[in-house]
């Protein structure tokens, strides 16, 4: 991945997620739905991925391929992100 395209990832990405380090840019989500916090009431996570949409993507199959491939390979993750987010920038929207 380009360094630049990292960085702004990094700064878009960061701060808001709730979950892991606020700054870093990371595959934590993933790692972290593998284990399924929310079914844990004493694991520090259980609140912080709580939305009924992230509990059922371990459960579908078709998503866990994704988020066990993500989970065990945080560069795939990154070239995969850095794909989506190009493509998704370069759609014709207007940033307003």
């Amino acid at each position: 991945m380009y360094p630049t395209w990292l960085l702004c990832l990094c700064c878009l990405c960061a701060g808001g997620k709730g979950y892991g380090d606020p700054v870093t840019f990371d595959n934590f989500y993933y790692t972290a739905l593998q284990k399924k916090p929310w079914l844990n009431p004493n694991d520090p996570m259980a609140d912080m991925i709580g939305l009924p949409s992230d509990h059922v993507l371990p459960d579908d199959t078709e998503c866990r391929e994704f988020i066990d491939a993500y989970a065990a390979d945080q560069q795939l993750f990154f070239r995969d992100f850095a794909v989506a987010y190009r493509k998704m920038t370069s759609s014709g929207s207007v940033w307003v």
